[in-house]
């Protein structure tokens, strides 16, 4: 498991602002409170995997979506990531609970672009590698039910994170992805 400094991947105030189309001052403050909450005391961290090119469990991936196939044709080197930024906790007023599921969204999302970023760091330096577009369940023609593939490669580890019986990850603000990488 690698944890994440929030300062490292927290969303400016700015950022999201202009993402949500806030242009008052109350709302600018209602959203300062909530990523101030959102930020306090929370971790974000990661979990993965190398596989290997002829690993079972990449090769069913690999079959099971075109749009993966095609993702990852030409990389060498594959990992498996896990991010979580763990839960969050919805808010009686709408407008509050709009601006934590987004802040919470960016936050998680930026997790998962750092951990692919120091990945690609840890395995190969600064030049000469470079990543593919991170893959998900969920997304394109890879199904939802493939989490199961990525969870099974972790089997051996205690993961704060989990899924349910429908493959949806809990904590809610957790990302899973694969993510290929080759020589320039």
């Amino acid at each position: 498991m690698i944890n994440v400094s929030l300062e490292l991947i927290k969303p400016s105030l700015e950022e999201l602002k202009k993402k949500l189309g806030i242009k008052d001052q109350a709302q600018e403050a209602v959203l300062k409170g909530i990523m101030d909450e959102l930020f306090l005391g929370r971790d974000a961290r990661f979990w993965f995997k190398k596989i290997e090119t002829k690993s079972a469990v990449l090769k069913e991936l690999l079959l099971s979506s075109i749009g993966l196939s095609s993702a990852l044709k030409g990389y060498t080197e594959y990992f498996v990531v896990i991010c979580t930024i763990g839960d969050v906790k919805q808010k009686k007023e709408p407008v509050a609970t709009l601006y934590l599921d987004k802040a919470a969204s960016e936050l998680c999302e930026n997790l998962a672009e750092y951990s692919a970023k120091f990945l690609l760091k840890r395995y190969h330096g600064e030049e000469g590698y470079e990543l593919s577009k991170r893959y998900s369940p969920g997304y394109g023609d890879l199904r939802l039910e493939r989490q199961k593939d990525l969870f099974s490669l972790f089997e051996d580890e205690e993961l704060g994170v989990k899924l349910s019986s429908s493959f949806y990850m809990e904590p809610e603000k957790s990302i899973s992805y694969l993510v290929g990488v080759r020589k320039k």
